[in-house]
């Protein structure tokens, strides 16, 4: 016959299998987590999305402070046409009354060419400063210290060519004026549209056909009629159609 146990020496001996299963399964999480622990410690933590994060931001400020400092060209009109979220000025006509402003919309029409017109209508206030307010006789005698000056000026498109350009057409327009009594004589001494085009492009710097037609356009020239004429232009040119949409001939 066999011998019983005693219930107490079975339940004592349960007890302690319980325990020393609890102790070593906490034995065994307290050590993974050390482990995971050092490794943390001694894995270098990637900058990349802290420094993206960064550079968004400043973009945004960037982007934001842009905005806030764009300014229209000269003579806009308060119509804007929108453009995703942002509006943007069309340029109107303007009544030139002195030299600067012819200076001033040629300037424009230059700098513009192949980049966007938003871009330079948002530093013109800046243009305006580094160039004297675009007096002709100041311009005409900016040299190289003057370049250079420019060329340091992060507020204004820094085109070395397009920068000398102005120069030079702020002496050929007082030449111009100076041969013709007014600069507005000397535009309207031309037989024919396309005379005065060719002898604007031949005398003054970075100024090609469409260029032409919109600094006449502005400073209140006749030019041809616009459909039959920007047909004869390689590309599409949405911003001088607006313009001339809303300002007529």
């Amino acid at each position: 016959m066999k011998e019983s146990k005693p219930a107490g020496l079975k339940s004592r001996k349960s007890a302690e299998s319980k325990s020393r299963q609890s102790d070593e399964s906490k034995s065994r999480e307290s050590a993974e987590l050390k482990s995971r622990n050092s490794a943390e410690l001694k894995s270098p933590k990637s900058a990349g999305p802290k420094s993206r994060q960064s550079d968004e931001s400043k973009s945004r400020q960037s982007d934001e402070s842009n905005s806030r400092k764009s300014v229209p060209k000269t003579g806009a009109s308060k119509a804007s046409v929108k453009s995703g979220e942002k509006e943007r000025e069309i340029p109107g006509k303007i009544t030139a009354t002195k030299l600067a402003d012819y200076l001033e919309i040629m300037t424009i029409a230059a700098f513009q060419a192949g980049v966007s017109w938003a871009m330079i209508q948002n530093k013109w206030k800046n243009f305006q400063a580094a160039f004297a307010k675009f007096d002709p006789e100041t311009v005409a005698n900016f040299g190289q210290k003057d370049i250079d000056r420019l060329m340091q000026d992060a507020g204004i498109m820094r085109t070395e060519k397009k920068i000398r350009g102005t120069i030079d057409n702020a002496r050929a327009m007082l030449e111009m004026e100076k041969q013709h009594g007014s600069f507005q004589n000397y535009l309207r001494s031309f037989k024919s549209y396309e005379a005065l085009s060719a002898d604007i492009q031949k005398r003054f710097k970075y100024i090609g056909e469409m260029s032409v037609y919109y600094f006449l356009f502005r400073v209140g020239e006749n030019v041809p009629p616009f459909e039959p004429w920007i047909v004869t232009i390689p590309g599409d040119h949405p911003r001088m159609r607006e313009m001339v949409e809303k300002y007529g001939q």
